[in-house]
Parts: C-alpha cells; sequence; structure tokens
C-alpha cells in the first residue's frame, strides 16, 4: 500500500514537472491596423501579409487575435491609451517609445522618394543637398517627416498617404516619399495607364525597421508580449516567416 501511495505521488510529480498544460489569454488579443497595401488593408487576402504573419505567431503558442481597421492616427492613439494591445507595421521613433514598446522586428524594408520623371528628368537622390528646391509630400504620422522636418524641410503634408500621391499625380508636388511597395502599389492604383511615367530613387532615403507597436497599459501586456516574442522565433525557426511574406525586397 505504501509502495502504491509513493509510486502515485512520482507520477504527480512527473506530470507537474513535464506536462504543464499552455498557458495562454482568455480573451482574443485586439489588434488595429490601417490601410497600408500591400502589406495591410481589408481588400486583401487574410488582410496581407504583415497580418498573416502576426496573427500565425500568436496562433503557434494558441493565441487568438481580432483585427479592427482604423485610420492610423487613431491605432497608434489606441495603442497609447491601452485601448489595444498592439498596431502593426510601425517604425520606432523617439516619440512613439514614450507610450510603446516595439516587439519582433517584422521585417525591414527601404523608403525612396517617387517622382514624376518628365517633372523634375534632372533628379538624383544622393543627400539632403539633393532635395533642395523640391516640394516634398508628407504623411501625418510618417516617420520620414519627422525626419526630414528635423532636417530642416518643410512638407505639403496630407492626412493620408493615399493624398499624398494625389498631389504628386496632380503635379502639385515634385515628390513624395514612401516604402518601395507600397509606393508602386499606389501609383499602379491611381494612375493605372501612367504609371510607367514615374521612377523612385535608386538610393533608398531611409532603411526601416517595422515592428509590432505594444501598449504597455492593455491588460497583461506583459505576458502577451512573451507569447508573441515566442510565436515569431517559432514562426521564423519553421521557415513560415519567408513564406507569409513572400516579398522579394523585405528582408529579415
Amino acid at each position: 500500500m505504501r509502495f502504491m501511495v509513493r509510486l502515485l505521488v512520482c507520477c504527480a510529480a512527473f506530470v507537474a514537472l513535464h506536462c504543464t498544460p499552455c498557458v495562454v489569454h482568455a480573451q482574443p488579443v485586439k489588434l488595429v491596423v490601417g490601410e497600408w497595401a500591400p502589406y495591410v488593408s481589408a481588400d486583401l487576402d487574410g488582410y496581407g501579409p504583415a497580418v498573416a504573419l502576426v496573427r500565425r505567431a500568436f496562433a503557434l503558442v494558441g493565441e487568438s487575435v481580432e483585427i479592427e481597421f482604423y485610420p492610423w492616427t487613431r491605432c497608434e492613439s489606441m495603442v497609447e491609451q491601452g485601448a489595444a494591445f498592439a498596431t502593426f507595421p510601425y517604425v520606432a521613433t523617439e516619440a512613439r517609445t514614450r507610450f510603446a514598446r516595439f516587439v519582433g522586428p517584422l521585417f525591414i524594408s527601404e523608403q525612396r522618394f517617387f517622382f514624376r520623371k518628365s517633372r523634375v528628368p534632372e533628379f538624383v537622390y544622393s543627400d539632403d543637398d539633393s532635395l533642395q528646391g523640391y516640394s516634398i509630400a508628407g504623411t501625418t504620422g510618417y516617420a520620414f517627416v519627422e525626419v526630414l522636418n528635423a532636417r530642416g524641410f518643410a512638407l505639403d503634408i496630407s492626412p493620408h498617404e493615399e493624398s499624398a500621391f494625389r498631389k504628386l499625380i496632380a503635379g502639385r508636388v515634385d515628390l513624395t516619399v514612401a516604402e518601395t511597395r507600397t509606393g508602386w502599389h499606389l501609383l499602379h492604383q491611381l494612375a493605372p495607364d501612367d504609371a510607367t511615367s514615374y521612377s523612385a530613387s535608386v538610393r533608398p532615403f531611409l532603411v526601416s525597421t517595422y515592428w509590432l507597436m505594444v501598449s504597455d497599459k492593455y491588460p497583461d501586456a506583459a505576458f502577451l508580449t512573451g507569447q508573441f516574442e515566442k510565436g515569431l522565433a517559432m514562426l521564423r525557426a519553421s521557415g513560415e516567416y519567408d513564406a507569409i511574406l513572400g516579398m522579394s525586397d523585405v528582408q529579415e
């Protein structure tokens, strides 16, 4: 009898040490995003590769997510207030690090100057001096605006990236800045018969790292951050990361 009791105790200890159930968050994780095709869009299958990447990383650790679409400025505000766990893909800036944590990275990509070749045929971006004399459209909340403003450039600001490209197409500005794939996507969408009339600078203006921007005010934020980091590591190790992004100019 005593032997059986000892055996049961040993079995219980083994289960406790080696068969601990996976701990997951009780509610779906709230994530907020805006329109930024071809990476994330309500019109894309699965909302695009950036959403698929984040969703899959959480799924690998047993977490479900809910995705809600808002203007990007509201997404940022919701993260600051703790109304959402995270938004993505975001570039880290000094202002944002005051209220958010940047987790990942998700991917690295390049931002370039876009221009109409016939309007500024002589334009070649090399340094800040090469931007002198050109009018530049910017987008509210975008990191490149902060960079150019800090370097003394005044921009024609639009509330949305699409609006900035419409100014470029209408000839109201000489240049605008966009992530390479996003810029070409917008040009083919807004000027499908004339996209070849535009060009992007050979030299990128910025090489940017894009992150999950996490709110420390969201319930169980530290736990969920750890879960995402674990899932993302699993995603990279399995090879699914490259398959999900599937974009030749998106670097790990």
